[in-house]
């Protein structure tokens, strides 16, 4: 009898989902969100025999659907609770996660309890590295820039100078106006922090790295004939929040044209173990051929 307790103790803990320590003290201190994140479902997809035997912008499209789909159908008893409750969700497909709004110790206590298996934590917020600014240039040149040259970028122009490639800049935005970006920009822009129509970068960090990249003047890019697309994942101040960045990964698997390769230079340590996580995801998501997280 003794035994059948413990292990009915032991089932109906494991039904219900764990909160992180540090989420209820920040929720008691006056924090309204959380992120809610279920298990992951690549390994489902990772199984698909239908996804394995498509290629390029066909096998994305089909990866988005199922994606959607696993983690909709995983995502929507939770979000009926949330709601039940009186609180705000926003859904994530890019990472099975859930935003959850307007929380108190008492609406905390009882989303935990719903049954399934799932964490309660606070947000993962990255922030970048010192602030660069780009100013414009005034003397164009063609000549390769001393760290362009010294990676031997100009060996490989000879084969490719980046032809035919777009890169996705996830970052502070981009200045669309920058003599070395303007020629380069192929018309796809998401900003998911201040909702303008097109690329800007107050901060300059993002113009930089994109310069970087693929500056077309003053020999400043080591792809020069490569394009770019953005998403302002990182706000004026240069930081950004799990939500916002997971945001900015569906829409690189969405956007037209669908980047080659995404760079992100979000800071906040190479041993992060969620940057970690999400840069294994997202390289898993075959595009043409790979999309790429590129934290520096």
């Amino acid at each position: 009898m003794k035994l059948l307790l413990v292990l009915a103790a032991t089932l109906t803990v494991a039904a219900a989902g764990t909160v992180h320590p540090a989420l209820n003290l920040a929720i008691q201190q006056g924090a309204t969100e959380a992120i809610l994140e279920l298990p992951q479902i690549m390994e489902q997809v990772e199984a698909s025999r239908s996804l394995s035997s498509l290629s390029g912008d066909a096998k994305v499209s089909a990866l988005v659907v199922m994606l959607q789909g696993l983690t909709s159908a995983a995502q929507a008893p939770f979000v009926q609770v949330a709601s039940s409750l009186g609180l705000e969700t926003q859904t994530y497909w890019g990472s099975n996660i859930i935003l959850v709004k307007g929380l108190t110790p008492q609406t905390l206590a009882s989303l935990a309890a719903t049954p399934g298996e799932f964490t309660l934590r606070q947000q993962i917020t990255v922030q970048m590295t010192p602030s660069v600014v780009v100013e414009s240039a005034q003397n164009a040149t063609q000549n390769p820039q001393w760290g362009v040259a010294m990676i031997r970028a100009p060996e490989a122009w000879a084969r490719t100078q980046g032809e035919g490639t777009v890169v996705c800049i996830i970052d502070t935005g981009v200045n669309l106006g920058h003599v070395v970006l303007a020629d380069a920009y192929c018309g796809a822009w998401s900003d998911p922090h201040y909702n303008t129509a097109e690329p800007t970068d107050q901060q300059g960090h993002g113009s930089h790295c994109a310069g970087t990249v693929l500056g077309r003047a003053n020999g400043v890019g080591v792809a020069p004939a490569a394009q770019w697309v953005a998403c302002r994942g990182l706000n004026h101040q240069g930081s950004g929040t799990e939500a916002t960045l997971i945001f900015c990964g569906q829409w690189v698997l969405t956007a037209n044209p669908r980047p080659n390769i995404v760079s992100n230079s979000w800071g906040g340590g190479g041993n992060d173990p969620w940057v970690i996580l999400q840069d294994d995801h997202l390289s898993r998501r075959s595009a043409q051929p790979y999309l790429r997280w590129c934290h520096h």
